[in-house]
């Protein structure tokens, strides 16, 4: 009798982490988690053995950053923030989260799971870590949709423009940044001064955003900080070390033209993929009329994972800020061609984002006792 949820893949070559391979290994699966990866192992009785003989078995790829829309926080409900754009205390999966085509798009490239969340805001809300699995297939039965809560908490100095909702400049966004976390700090010493005199707490205004928020200190979740340029990195991390924060950075993908001065901060990146177009001097006129720092943003741009990983980065690969996600594996091997080693492209995509989203124990690797996202 075989067990519909219990599987064994037979014959494959197993990169188990990178840098570390098994040959004709067999890796056993119940219940969506790997039980065993052994070399020449038998299948044990009672598994469906799937011959995997000729092929190449990865970790599931992990994607650290994927913006979804979650419907905007009733100003008329309780507890609700001054701004329209402060909204902690939303959640990636207030909406639903990714839909099945995103998901499907995702499973295409070699993801297995994403960290997702909210897409607009200055404050926006949670990231949850949830599994690309479908889960009416019964090779994915019993592994779990979310993965982890609360990996970080998204934060972008996001603007309106002119006429649009404030702040309408950087300066005014990274001010709002500030003062936000001002009051998280003041609200968290006021609700535990509170809190030890039992007999004020119904006297307590209480507000969900900056509760959302918690305390100014390393212990707190992380914030992951959208940094759409170089500086910006630089301006992100000095918010994050004003204020006592863990911080994560999302990359522009332009930090080569900073590498040494961001390498600094010690942060975990998560870094898109996107390079330039190439600018079209087919005419001496179109050739004129590109700037300098234009052709040299296109020539370095594929050199950037190299750069950073030279300099101590621990980076995670995102499809983030790619116009067409189908551009993302042409754009990562152009960074293999440009000096970047494939086992650190490889780490790029597993472990480095595992230890990023704090969910090392069960992804990034094919080892007993992880998700088999495969």
């Amino acid at each position: 009798r075989v067990d519909a949820r219990w599987h064994a893949l037979t014959g494959a070559t197993v990169v188990v982490r990178p840098g570390e391979v098994v040959e004709n290994a067999t890796v056993v699966i119940r219940d969506g988690v790997i039980r065993s990866v052994s070399s020449g192992g038998p299948a044990p009785e009672g598994a469906r053995v799937w011959d995997c003989g000729g092929l190449t078995i990865y970790a599931g790829f992990i994607e650290p950053y994927k913006e979804v829309d979650v419907d905007e926080v009733d100003p008329a409900s309780a507890g609700t923030h001054w701004r329209s754009n402060v909204t902690p205390q939303r959640s990636a999966l207030d909406d639903g989260g990714l839909d099945e085509k995103a998901r499907e798009e995702l499973r295409g490239l070699g993801f297995t799971a994403a960290a997702i969340a909210p897409d607009d805001g200055i404050f926006r809300g949670t990231g949850e870590l949830v599994s690309l699995t479908e889960p009416e297939t019964e090779i994915s039965a019993g592994a779990p949709r979310l993965i982890r809560g609360g990996v970080y908490q998204s934060v972008a100095p996001e603007t309106g423009g002119w006429g649009g909702t404030p702040p309408t400049s950087l300066m005014g966004a990274i001010a709002v940044m500030r003062q936000t976390f001002l009051d998280a700090g003041w609200y968290s010493e006021v609700l535990g001064v509170e809190a030890a005199r039992s007999e004020g707490l119904e006297r307590m205004e209480r507000n969900a955003a900056l509760a959302a928020l918690g305390e100014n200190s390393e212990e707190s979740t992380p914030i992951l900080f959208d940094a759409s340029s170089s500086l910006n990195a630089l301006r992100m991390a000095k918010v994050a070390e004003e204020f006592g924060r863990r911080a994560i950075l999302l990359g522009s993908g332009e930090e080569f033209e900073r590498v040494d001065a961001i390498a600094g901060l010690g942060l975990g990146m998560i870094i898109p993929v996107n390079y330039p177009k190439k600018p079209d001097v087919s005419t001496r006129a179109l050739a004129e009329s590109v700037s300098l720092k234009t052709l040299m943003s296109w020539e370095q741009a594929p050199t950037n994972l190299r750069r950073l990983d030279q300099a101590g980065v621990r980076a995670s690969l995102t499809t983030h800020r790619l116009k067409k996600s189908k551009d993302f594996w042409a754009n990562v091997r152009s960074a293999v061609e440009h000096g970047l080693a494939p086992e650190r492209a490889l780490s790029m995509l597993t472990t480095h984002p595992a230890a990023l989203l704090g969910a090392s124990e069960l992804l990034g690797a094919v080892e007993e006792g992880k998700l088999a996202h495969l």
